[in-house]
């Protein structure tokens, strides 16, 4: 991984200290997040493009949160008879297989999206939870910031040229006149499909094994356990609008893929400067002094949206949104990792059980916050959800930053006699 050292020669002995198959791990991070722009945001754009509907969007994520969950629980029972690197490899290859299909058949009935929406999201349930876990072995509390720093700062990087050159491909006139728009999306999806296939083969690289009958639910919860919970419930609530809201406020107000491939890439750009150093000076004691200022952040930027809902307002909230929000993760994550640690009393065999609770919760929120958008469609109309959905998810999410300081201090972290 010699090319990561060079890429942070600045701060390359830090960076040395990871172990190996740390460093395997995040070149298979690098090569998710280069295809991640297509199989999220450009997915959501394709639905636009085909159905011009707010709807089929959020019915196609809707689904994915149906599916997470559910790719969780398989996994635990699929690592039973599977080893994890061969786990992590098909759960990425199947994610692709379902984006090139929609993108195929291009669907139009809700019901057949929301299908799609939840096939993927199995599939990258499946991914997420190998990723977990893999995460979680292989980082400590001394390092796990500057790790998810670094992760988030590559994922940003890429995030600030992938966007512009898949809009460009979906937009080029060249290329329009040859093929019609649905056939560019297929091709970029096998394309993706082609990089997925190449991180399993780096995936085998890694020289690391887990013990099997891991137990998928835990057996017993806490006060402490239950606050970790509502943490998710309200992160999930959050982090519904983050997959759908960004871009349908790119492509209503700003244009076609390319203005949102522009937009995507620029907020990217600014998040990768701003997390990565960040990353690198925050310690465990600021943690909820800069989720604080990110939440705030947050709610104050939807408030503005709420006001300035036309050209300029989506232009600053789609630049600004990124950069508040990887503050929200660059310490929740880290706040929820301990938590799964501490309340693993029994050891690391209980881990995956804490994973799997996490994201039912976490998915529950996300059902929750995706609700909220469908109850303002229903009394109100498309484009006032669009509008409101935003601020009412992040009023709400105000609340994490008192139930993260009662799970940083431990407090009800002991078990029921």
């Amino acid at each position: 991984m010699q090319f990561l050292s060079h890429l942070f020669s600045g701060d390359a002995t830090r960076f040395r200290s990871l172990p190996r198959n740390t460093h395997i791990l995040l070149a298979t991070i690098i090569l998710t997040n280069i295809v991640d722009p297509l199989l999220s945001v450009f997915t959501n754009a394709f639905l636009w493009q085909t159905n011009q509907s707010f709807i089929s969007v959020v019915v196609y994520n809707l689904g994915f949160f149906i599916g997470l969950p559910l790719g969780f629980i398989l996994t635990g029972k699929f690592l039973r008879s599977i080893p994890i690197k061969h786990m992590y490899g098909i759960s990425g290859i199947c994610m692709g297989l379902t984006v090139a299909s929609l993108m195929k058949f291009a669907p139009s009935s809700l019901m057949t999206i929301i299908g799609f929406g939840t096939v993927y999201g199995i599939s990258s349930g499946m991914y997420w939870a190998v990723r977990n876990v893999l995460t979680l072995r292989l980082t400590n509390e001394r390092n796990r910031e500057y790790y998810f720093g670094l992760e988030i700062s590559f994922g940003a990087m890429i995030g600030a040229i992938m966007p512009i050159i898949l809009g460009w491909i979906l937009t080029s006139q060249q290329l329009l006149q040859v093929f019609h728009i649905q056939s560019i999306y297929f091709f970029l999806a096998l394309g993706a499909l082609g990089v997925l296939i190449l991180l399993y083969v780096v995936a085998l690289k890694m020289d690391y094994r887990i013990k099997t009958n891991l137990p998928i639910f835990i057996s017993d919860t806490t006060p402490y356990w239950w606050k970790v919970r509502l943490i998710n419930i309200l992160d999930g609530l959050q982090s519904a609008t983050t997959y759908y809201i960004p871009s349908l406020v790119v492509l209503y107000f700003l244009g076609q893929e390319d203005t949102l491939g522009f937009f995507e890439s620029l907020g990217a750009l600014t998040m990768a400067l701003l997390t990565y150093y960040v990353g690198k000076l925050i310690r465990k004691n600021q943690r909820l002094r800069v989720l604080s200022i990110g939440i705030g952040c947050v709610v104050i930027l939807s408030l503005l949206f709420v006001f300035l809902f036309n050209t300029t307002g989506a232009l600053v909230y789609r630049v600004l949104y990124p950069v508040f929000i990887g503050l929200v993760w660059l310490t929740l994550v880290p706040i929820r990792y301990d938590a799964i640690e501490r309340g693993s009393v029994s050891g690391v065999r209980e881990h995956y059980a804490r994973f799997v609770d996490s994201e039912i919760f976490l998915n529950i929120g996300r059902i929750i916050g995706t609700g909220i958008f469908f109850v303002l469609t229903i009394y109100a109309s498309e484009f006032e959800a669009l509008r409101m959905s935003p601020l009412f998810a992040s009023l709400i999410f105000v609340s994490v930053v008192y139930v993260a300081r009662e799970v940083e201090q431990g407090n009800g972290y002991r078990r029921k006699g």
